[in-house]
């Protein structure tokens, strides 16, 4: 999207590796003719399911795996098994244990809206 609406292009363009989803929502929230595309990435980055698992990642990538744990046929359920993400904190905010589907199927439903969302933003704003 940074390169597809010309964002690289302007007086101080990002470098490749610098690129992500705040930057390309900072950028696009700062030019009127970008709105509708600034607000589906507004919608993503503020949705709870979708930081959750971007607070997954980044404590990952910077701090250590979160700590992840199989139940063979956990007590109160019909699965034979589960997963869960370990309890961890970032950004000062405590996360709790959670099955991992629990975390990642909304992040992946607001994910795909926003894709589809977004591109018919871009569209809009090409055509």
């Amino acid at each position: 999207m940074h390169f597809g609406l010309g964002l690289n292009l302007g007086a101080e363009p990002l470098h490749d590796h610098l690129v992500n989803l705040s930057k390309v929502e900072a950028a696009t929230s700062s030019n009127p003719a970008f709105h509708g595309v600034a607000r589906c990435l507004t919608d993503l980055s503020s949705n709870s399911a979708f930081v959750a698992v971007e607070a997954v990642v980044n404590h990952s990538k910077h701090r250590g795996l979160i700590e992840p744990r199989l139940s063979v046929e956990p007590s109160g359920s019909t699965k034979p098994y589960e997963m869960d993400f370990g309890a961890f904190t970032y950004r000062s905010v405590a996360y709790a244990e959670q099955e991992v589907t629990k975390v990642l199927a909304p992040a992946y439903e607001a994910a795909s809206k926003a894709v589809v969302d977004t591109g018919n933003a871009v569209n809009a704003v090409l055509a």
